[in-house]
């Protein structure tokens, strides 16, 4: 059976235990809905990375769901506390072309738990 798959650029950092990833649109949050497991890929080659099982899934602004949910986004989870919102929305805006990704943009927040598995 094929995974769903969930591809990740660099930086990629923070993909283990529980974490979340940002995408823009609704559509993400409706592909990956909660109990499914989704393989995590290198976003050039497509290489595996790691297995996942989504947990949760939230919509809303950008602006909203960085509100709420920057402490667990997989590249600022680390990040100082202060600094979270504002790297997580000026990294969304700098990933797409200008005036893409703004303030009021729906976003899709998909939460993941990281499934251990056997070496």
């Amino acid at each position: 059976m094929t995974l769903p798959t969930l591809a990740f650029s660099y930086p990629r950092r923070g993909l283990s235990g529980n974490f979340n990833t940002f995408r823009l649109g609704a559509r993400a949050g409706e592909k990956y809905p909660v109990g499914t497991v989704v393989e995590l890929v290198d976003a050039r080659s497509k290489k595996p990375l790691k297995r996942a099982t989504v947990t949760a899934v939230h919509q809303g602004t950008l602006v909203e769901m960085a509100l709420l949910h920057a402490d667990f986004a997989h590249n600022w989870k680390d990040a100082p506390a202060a600094e979270r919102v504002q790297s997580l929305v000026a990294s969304m805006k700098k990933r797409y072309p200008p005036g893409r990704a703004l303030d009021t943009s729906i976003c899709s927040v998909i939460y993941m738990k990281e499934i251990d598995e056997p070496a």
